[in-house]
């Protein structure tokens, strides 16, 4: 029941800023897709223990929206990038 009002109460938030404004012109450079390419992530939750994904592939097409979810105490905030395996 928790988790539902969780999402109840995430639905009902009211967006951050418009999805397109005038600056959006103004940046020549900036990336037209918006999409997310991540190839073969692997992250632990500290250096000495065990890898919690590996190999981790995906993409996030631009303009989607992702949640991370998972239990509470799970760590969801504090995975961190590993550079060695």
């Amino acid at each position: 029941m928790v988790a539902v009002e969780r999402v109840i109460g995430f639905r009902d938030l009211p967006p951050e800023a418009a999805l397109v404004n005038q600056i959006d012109d103004t940046l020549p450079h900036w990336p037209s897709k918006g999409d997310i390419d991540v190839q073969s992530l692997s992250v632990r939750y500290r250096v000495g223990l065990p890898l919690s994904l590996n190999g981790l592939t995906f993409k996030i097409r631009g303009g989607s929206r992702v949640g991370v979810v998972g239990r509470t105490g799970g760590g969801k905030h504090k995975i961190q990038s590993s550079t060695s395996s």
